[in-house]
């Protein structure tokens, strides 16, 4: 007999909200089968119909926000305002991370896989930025590898320390991101040693 396509997507949906919040609760290590179908309110046979194990179902969330958040990635090209094209990066980055907060706390709490999303992103973003040096957005002597790295590693930590814990919104981490992106943080107009 054929299952119900409607109550497929139900019961499946309902796993992996219940395991977003177990993985999120526990890490993928400590995580187990039985507290996700507990929480979910089905039978680990349930379970086992919809995904093959807890690697299974673990890296099918991972990879949906991985997919997504690579969606928001990108810069709108030809903006000829720099500053404003990066804060609608990085507000769409935050809002994606705010709108996922369970989901992104999955990806950074104890991931055995957090070093092949982070490949992923740099490639992305590093491809971003080169593509920003051609059109003079980023200076030549800049090294995209470089900055890539430092993107992500700000983005990352702003998220996990504020945005997550709703310490701080979305638009303000993107206008501040953008800014120190564009700006730097030195003021221009002081001159002299820093320490005299």
């Amino acid at each position: 007999m054929a299952r119900d396509p409607d109550q497929v997507r139900k019961t499946k949906k309902i796993l992996l909200e219940c395991a977003i919040a177990v993985f999120g609760e526990n890490g993928y290590e400590k995580a187990k089968i039985a507290d996700i179908v507990a929480r979910a309110g089905f039978s680990q046979r349930t379970f086992y119909i919809y995904f093959e194990n807890k690697e299974s179902i673990y890296r099918q969330i991972l990879n949906e926000w991985k997919i997504g958040m690579l969606n928001v990635f990108s810069i709108e090209k030809g903006n000829r305002n720099h500053q404003m094209a990066l804060q609608t990066r990085w507000k769409r980055i935050f809002d994606f991370m705010d709108e996922n907060a369970a989901k992104t706390k999955v990806v950074y709490y104890l991931n055995p896989y957090i070093g092949e999303i982070r490949k992923e992103f740099l490639e992305k973003l590093k491809e971003m930025m080169d593509y920003e040096q051609n059109i003079k957005y980023i200076r030549s002597d800049v090294d995209t590898s470089f900055l890539a790295t430092s993107v992500l590693a700000i983005m990352e930590a702003l998220a996990m320390q504020y945005l997550i814990k709703n310490r701080l919104d979305a638009e303000f981490l993107s206008k501040q991101i953008a800014m120190f992106y564009t700006k730097g943080t030195s003021n221009a107009n002081v001159e002299g040693d820093l320490h005299g």
